[in-house]
């Protein structure tokens, strides 16, 4: 309790510039350490799922970050642009290209296996008709 109070005292001696400072220093300290915390977390999500089997819920990026190939490989498959991001789900997706899902699946998974070793990488998306905003 002592240290507590001899710590309140110091700081209470601080000049101004010196609290701001040591403000800043603990903001970018705790900005730090929660990145660091998010980092962590996202590190051990996907170390666990990697490979996944396909799932209904899951969209095209998430099923490229699980395998870990570029998503430009998922559309080409699909015959879809690749951008805008689609963010519909492998069924919603299938639902709307009018293809059986279980068809989807499989060209998904062909096109997987075709992305990974043994076999080169894939190139770099094709980008037509692609308006960039300025």
């Amino acid at each position: 309790m002592n240290k507590l109070r001899a710590l309140i005292l110091k700081f209470k001696s601080f000049r101004r510039i010196q609290k701001v400072v040591l403000l800043a220093f603990l903001l970018a300290l705790a900005f730090t350490s929660v990145r660091i915390v998010h980092t962590a977390t996202d590190m051990v999500y996907w170390h666990k799922h990697q490979d996944e089997p396909l799932n209904n819920w899951m969209t095209l990026h998430y099923v490229a970050h699980s395998y870990h190939i570029p998503p430009h490989v998922l559309y080409e498959t699909l015959e879809m642009p690749d951008w805008p991001p689609d963010r519909r789900s492998l069924k919603e997706l299938s639902q709307a290209l009018d293809i059986p899902l279980e068809t989807l699946k499989s060209k998904l998974q062909q096109a997987i296996v075709y992305a990974r070793p043994p076999y080169p990488r894939p190139g770099p998306p094709q980008r037509h008709n692609r308006e960039r905003s300025r």
